[in-house]
């Protein structure tokens, strides 16, 4: 009886801290939704806010699973936190690039293979067979029924967000340097990193903790720790003046108050480059205007200034390096050359033939 009465105060404890995390979180996105967010800031914001939403639904349901003891909403808690790295991964990327990053295909095959890994347990089809030691996650009682289907949804998670972590380290130390919309870099590096390390922090200890890495007599400690880091990370995002003030102010308006028609060359060349608009057939200076808002005049002014090729033949060049590269790695040796035109970008064998003989003063089979 005394034991069903401890577990009833940390259960009431449990649920005490979930709703101040979810009003905190809730205020915060009425914050930003209501005050800061404006048509400047949207391209970046609505991903950070995206990102809040799906950390607001993830107390929401360790709420339903304390209080109705739902275990299989335990995987719908790891698969919504997938979600929530890559929305923010998707603000840090299109806040240092200036202009909307589209959803990377790795993204998706990683929320899909969470998503199988959710499914396959609901039928009781586990891929990795590793048995727990503990006795509880998240309030859930671990028995024979459900002990390798946590461990399945435990091991993709973990290995998702090591990835989702260094992809965003990657990406964010590439780009940084040569920001146009970042203004105080060392303000936002600070966010960013702490950011990282708070994620990193609880992943360990939630995996020390799940994979019996801690001594029995710790378990409880452990599992208390866990859930300290998951609050601090919450009350850091709540409090850090990061989110709440310099956030907003990343407009992409700033870009173009700041650069000048020389450099608006770097933004045009980092947008194709990046993006890999030049395989896009049919690529037009208007999608590159939609792309970054620079006027379509200015884009091509100053890709002419810089390069003495006007748009079409400036993008060419980028299809014909694409498929000398090809050629060199024997592309041609078991596909045709109207595939390889396709494969760079081009919508006809015709153009293809004449952007290669105009750019090498030969034909592809001959080079």
């Amino acid at each position: 009886m005394i034991n069903t009465f401890n577990e009833n105060m940390i259960d009431f404890k449990i649920i005490f801290v979930n709703c101040i995390v979810l009003a905190m979180l809730l205020l915060l996105f009425i914050y930003l939704w209501i005050k800061k967010r404006n048509y400047s800031n949207i391209f970046h914001l609505d991903y950070m806010l995206g990102h809040i939403i799906l950390l607001i639904i993830m107390p929401l349901v360790n709420l339903n699973i304390i209080i109705f003891k739902i275990s299989e909403l335990f995987s719908l808690i790891a698969l919504v936190n997938v979600a929530s790295i890559i929305a923010y991964i998707l603000h840090v990327e299109s806040a240092i690039k200036g202009y909307k990053v589209r959803i990377n295909k790795l993204f998706i095959l990683i929320l899909l293979i969470n998503l199988a890994t959710l499914i396959l347990g609901l039928f009781k089809i586990n891929v990795i067979d590793y048995r727990t030691g503990i006795e509880k996650i998240y309030s859930i009682k671990i028995d024979a029924s459900n002990n390798v289907y946590f461990s399945n949804i435990m091991i993709v998670n973990t290995i998702s967000t090591i990835w989702l972590i260094v992809y965003l380290l990657k990406s964010y130390i590439k780009n940084i340097k040569i920001s146009y919309t970042i203004k105080q870099k060392e303000l936002y590096s600070f966010w960013v990193f702490s950011y990282c390390i708070i994620l990193i922090a609880r992943k360990i200890l939630v995996s020390l903790y799940y994979f019996g890495v801690f001594n029995e007599d710790h378990y409880e400690h452990a599992f208390i720790i866990t859930r300290i880091v998951g609050i601090i990370s919450v009350i850091f995002l709540f409090l850090n003046p990061t989110i709440l003030n310099y956030i907003p102010g990343i407009k992409d308006g700033a870009i173009f108050k700041r650069v000048t028609k020389k450099n608006y060359f770097s933004i045009i060349e980092k947008v194709i480059e990046n993006q890999k608009l030049y395989l896009k057939p049919r690529l037009t200076v208007n999608d590159i205007t939609i792309a970054i808002g620079i006027s379509e005049k200015d884009i091509s002014a100053a890709i002419l200034l810089k390069t003495k090729y006007n748009f079409n033949d400036y993008i060419n060049k980028y299809r014909i390096d694409t498929a000398t590269k090809l050629i060199h790695q024997k592309f041609l040796d078991s596909h045709t050359t109207v595939s390889l035109g396709e494969k760079c970008g081009f919508n006809s064998h015709q153009s293809f033939f004449r952007a290669f003989k105009k750019n090498k003063n030969t034909t592809p089979k001959e080079y």
